[in-house]
This record gives C-alpha cells, structure tokens and sequence, in this order.
C-alpha cells in the first residue's frame, strides 16, 4: 500500500485508523463524503475508510461501481445524546426505539437507508 492515496472523512475515527494502521500511505482528509466517493470513481484517490453504513448505502445507491474491498472491525457504536436534565426525554426515546424494533421498521429504516441491516 505504500504511496497510496487513501481518503476519509477529516476529524473522524477512519482518518484515526487510517494514520494508525496505514502509515505508508498518503491520508486525505476531506469534509465532503461524495467528493471522496467520486474521487475513489476517477482514480485520485486509491480508496475511502468510511464507517460501513454508510458505505454501502453510497454503493448501492450511487457509486454502484465501486465495491467495499474490507470490512475494518473497529467495534465502534453510535448513540444519542440527550441532556441528564431530561429522563422523559431518554425514556420517549428509549421507548420509541423498542417499538420500531420490534415491529420490523429498524430493520426497514436501515436497509433503505444503509444498504442493509446494521
């Protein structure tokens, strides 16, 4: 991989991974996930460490030429923040969750918004 060119999102845990994991390539951080996308298309960049969601609802909607060549096991979570000052707030949340989960619309939401479930 040495002299590569390999893009990410800057200020994200993939330009983290990418200077941790990858120290014979070039890193590109960039602000903008279709300019990266596109530039992996045209050959400016080798290839884009981006979180896998996102990934493949970007290949399997727009970038349909490219593929994910690897899938990094970084065991990374997401969340959503809410003020301390505010458990009604966690709870409506935590219960608006349990009830798309069950009933099948997680799984829907994810698959048209990631490509698949998550």
């Amino acid at each position: 991989m040495a002299g590569k060119k390999i893009a990410c999102q800057a200020g994200t845990t993939g330009e983290e991974w990418i200077q941790e994991n990858m120290p014979n390539v070039t890193c590109v951080p960039l602000d903008d996930v279709a300019a990266a996308m596109t530039g992996v298309q045209t050959g400016l960049y080798d290839g884009f460490v981006i979180d896998l969601p996102v990934s493949s609802n970007l290949i399997a909607k727009s970038f349909t030429d490219l593929k994910v060549a690897e899938k990094i096991p970084t065991g990374e979570q997401y969340g959503i923040a809410v003020s301390k000052d505010n458990p009604g707030l966690t709870a409506a949340i935590n219960d608006a969750l349990a009830k798309i989960k069950s009933d099948g619309t997680m799984d829907s939401l994810e698959t048209t918004w990631f490509g698949s479930t998550i």
